[in-house]
């Protein structure tokens, strides 16, 4: 198996083409595009989140070969440049069922560039996301913008265009960095941690057994790595009620208890919030990542043992974390490509017939919602499930872009 982090090999798939020689000048421009494409993102924010170094432990590398220091810019940047090779996407039993995908072996590969994002309108939207969901028409401005370019750019390297390549790396690579603000982040504040030292605590008294795994080798002190956030999520929903009855001045401290109460929290780690306990969404992820690197045995994770989990997702680099983010996207994809149900897929993916289009000739939303017959999918932020925060993703990402 090729080195993938050294040489990135991007195929594209052949029913997605209309050339099928494109794949090797595809291949060729990818092994040419530069790196570094994170510092747009931390300059949108002021930050250096994304660009500042840090140091990285054994499993890192694996994404990442021969660095004992990083950036998480440049884990999420090599994420994205493996998730450019269409993959037979790992799903489960549990999977498949809730949202009409077929078995992985009749399923058809997907990557980041497999396919374009279908061209929405407003209708689209609600399609995918519900009426009281839709965006702002800002925020509708900024995803169009971010399709026409990202589908242009498409085009032109999947026939030989390396600045194309070069631009549609570079616009993904933001697009993750602006959603790691989003997700964990811009929470990181140098001056106010909002309690993630104390859940870090919490979390190893819960697995003592792995704070040898976070002991500082100089001072031998277990300690938190730099930037990486444990916290505590809820489903959006909590947070939508607790902002009606603020704005209506009904906030009161027995109304808060009650919303906590019915919206208790869950456990997350690192750039994209991840539950690091076994049985969980990371369960396809981590057994993708076992299967690209089968043969270093340093990198295999066991997504049965939650301790192995815990220092997966909260490693120093967040290499693992990073992957599984990117991939996610790709999931989603997956789930949009592969299903029976029109519902979990873009209005244009069906036939003036009320038939699904082939999986070859379909393109992906970038947002989207789960739920039964919906789309396989995990950030909150592409939900817009507090109805802003998706504009918070999208606007990053086009101020970023806006050399373009």
């Amino acid at each position: 198996m090729k080195n993938l982090f050294k040489i990135l090999t991007v195929t594209v798939a052949i029913t997605s083409l209309s050339d099928a020689s494109a794949a090797g000048w595809v291949e060729e421009m990818a092994q040419r595009a530069p790196w570094g494409q994170s510092y747009l993102v931390d300059q949108a924010w002021k930050r250096d989140q994304l660009t500042q170094f840090r140091s990285q432990v054994r499993l890192d590398t694996c994404l990442q070969p021969n660095r004992r220091e990083s950036s998480f810019g440049r884990s999420i940047e090599a994420a994205v440049r493996v998730a450019l090779e269409p993959r037979t996407i790992k799903t489960n039993s549990a999977i498949q069922r809730g949202y009409g995908l077929p078995d992985e072996n009749r399923s058809a590969q997907v990557s980041l560039i497999s396919h374009p994002l279908c061209e929405q309108d407003r209708n689209q939207i609600v399609h995918m996301l519900g009426e009281d969901y839709v965006p702002d028409q800002e925020a509708l401005a900024y995803l169009q913008k971010f399709i026409s370019s990202s589908n242009r750019d498409r085009s032109r390297a999947i026939r030989g265009d390396a600045q194309a390549m070069e631009r549609f790396l570079q616009r993904w690579t933001v697009f993750m960095g602006c959603l790691a603000y989003a997700e964990s982040l811009d929470i990181i504040n140098p001056e106010v941690e909002f309690g993630a030292d104390e859940n870090f605590n919490h979390a190893l008294a819960q697995q003592p057994r792995v704070s040898s795994f976070f002991t500082d080798a100089q001072t031998q002190q277990v300690k938190r790595p730099s930037g990486v956030w444990f916290g505590e999520d809820r489903d959006g929903s909590f947070y939508i009620k607790l902002r009606a009855h603020a704005a209506a001045g009904t906030l009161s401290p027995s109304i808060r208890a009650d919303l906590e109460a019915q919206y208790p929290t869950w456990p997350v780690v690192g750039l994209f919030q991840f539950k690091p306990t076994p049985g969980g969404n990371t369960d396809p992820c981590v057994r993708q990542w076992n299967e690209l690197f089968q043969d270093k045995k340093y990198c295999q994770v066991n997504n049965s043992n939650k301790d192995h989990l815990l220092m997966g997702f909260a490693s120093h680099g967040q290499s693992l974390n990073a992957y599984c983010g990117v991939q996610k996207i790709v999931q989603s994809f997956n789930s949009q490509i592969n299903t029976i149900h029109p519902t979990g897929t873009d209005l244009s993916n069906v036939t003036s017939r009320q038939r699904l289009k082939s999986p070859g000739d379909r393109c992906v939303s970038v947002v989207s919602r789960a739920g039964a017959k919906r789309v396989y999918s995990h950030f909150g932020p592409l939900r817009n499930s507090v109805k802003d925060n998706f504009k918070k993703v999208i606007k990053c990402t086009q101020q970023a872009l806006r050399h373009e």
